[in-house]
């Protein structure tokens, strides 16, 4: 007799083409990270629905000399820090 978890697994949306998906999704992010995380460029990914980071390369720390950490826990103004005064008082909210 399958135990309850196993029978969950059968069930929608744990179908075969659910874990199809999950497979390909976990291959292409083994492709992805790799590549990004040993390039000198900073790249992010933003929840635009939350306007978060989930994302941020590690060339972050090497480049703006600032932690992933900081970014993650306060995104509101990201680049505001590292634009002159001039500019930045014309691009505040």
């Amino acid at each position: 007799m399958p135990s309850p978890w196993e029978e969950k697994m059968t069930q929608p949306p744990y179908t075969a083409t659910y874990w199809q998906a999950e497979q390909a999704l976990q291959e292409s992010e083994g492709l992805f990270r790799p590549l990004v995380e040993n390039l000198n460029l900073v790249l992010w990914m933003k929840d635009l629905a939350t306007d978060r980071i989930v994302y941020i390369s590690p060339a972050y720390e090497a480049i703006w000399k600032r932690t992933r950490e900081s970014l993650y826990e306060s995104s509101s103004h990201l680049w505001m820090p590292f634009i002159p005064k001039i500019e930045s008082t014309s691009l505040r909210p």
